[in-house]
């Protein structure tokens, strides 16, 4: 394995997602009418799918309820976070990964800086068109 990586992530309310690798190179998703705790799990998502194979990484997120639920063997109840959960252990095993997740304050969290400034750029001048409009995400499936 190399050395670690440390990687800042961010969820917003409105389904839109961030991973922060080093050397300011990011990665955006979506997920439309995902929660503010479902982006959260789809930033850890995103920085998983984007970490190559064997390697070891530090995820850092201001998500309390993603640290608790990714960190602990308790049972997970919520039908979303069962399924975002299963896909991380499972993308950790399939890469063959170490990952430490780790809780840090909000305003240690500068991915958010990055998000922020992504969704305003997709609002358009007037700040108000649907998001989920403009967004395509790079890689997506088709329903």
């Amino acid at each position: 394995m190399h050395d670690r990586i440390e990687i800042l992530v961010d969820g917003s309310g409105n389904g839109h997602s961030v991973a922060l690798f080093p050397g300011e190179e990011v990665f955006f998703s979506y997920e439309r009418g995902a929660s503010n705790n479902e982006a959260e799990f789809n930033a850890v998502i995103l920085a998983l799918e984007n970490l190559p194979d064997n390697c070891h990484a530090r995820i850092k997120t201001d998500s309390q309820v993603v640290v608790w639920h990714l960190s602990r063997e308790e049972r997970v109840r919520h039908p979303s976070f069962i399924r975002k959960r299963a896909l991380v252990q499972d993308l950790i095993v399939q890469k063959n990964l170490k990952i430490d997740i780790q809780w840090i304050p909000r305003k240690q969290n500068h991915a958010d800086r990055f998000l922020k400034h992504y969704i305003a750029s997709l609002c358009g001048a007037a700040g108000n068109e649907p998001l989920y409009r403009r967004v395509r995400r790079s890689g997506s499936r088709p329903s």
